[in-house]
């Protein structure tokens, strides 16, 4: 689970992490947190604004970190 988790936040070196792909894990958890907290306390979750705002992350932030990765492999190959 170690090895994933670096292998998800680390650039292609798998020893810098990335603040784009670190920034995107924190804004899943911070809207996963944000729906329990709505639903511990009663609320009423709207899936579809949840489901908007995950999307959303997703598309921003993947773009966002495609963007800045060089060309090329996780092996350091270029193509």
């Amino acid at each position: 689970m170690r090895k994933v988790t670096k292998d998800l936040f680390t650039e292609n070196d798998n020893e810098t992490f990335s603040m784009g792909r670190v920034s995107w894990g924190a804004s899943f958890l911070a809207i996963c947190a944000a729906a329990g907290g709505i639903l511990l306390t009663g609320g009423t979750l709207g899936l579809a604004e949840l489901g908007i705002a995950l999307a959303t992350i997703a598309a921003g932030h993947g773009a966002a970190v495609k963007l800045h990765e060089p060309t090329g492999d996780r092996n350091g190959s270029s193509s």
